[in-house]
């Protein structure tokens, strides 16, 4: 018969650094940091409008990127391109 957990559990994130705690049984959480442009500080929005396919990798924008099949977010603010995935922070 396993005891379970009680109390507090703790993690930090690999990319940003943040420190995350919750109430167990809590096993991870996603961090934030992939939801913050990392040019400007702004709001990243999925990208969900992905051009024509033949386009991929053509078609650059203001700061020189180009959209891949990667690409996952874009600043609301200043148009930048991300191809970061969401961090789970495991919690300990």
């Amino acid at each position: 018969m396993s005891v379970p957990q009680i109390g507090q559990a703790s993690g930090t994130c690999s990319r940003c650094g943040r420190t995350y705690f919750a109430r167990r049984p809590a096993r991870e959480v996603v961090c934030e940091c992939s939801k913050i442009c990392e040019r400007c500080g702004g709001k990243m929005s999925p990208v969900t409008d992905l051009p024509d396919p033949r386009t991929y990798g053509k078609v650059e924008n203001v700061h020189g990127q180009r959209v891949t099949l990667e690409t996952t977010g874009k600043c609301d603010d200043c148009g930048w391109l991300t191809e970061d995935k969401p961090v789970e922070v495991r919690l300990e």
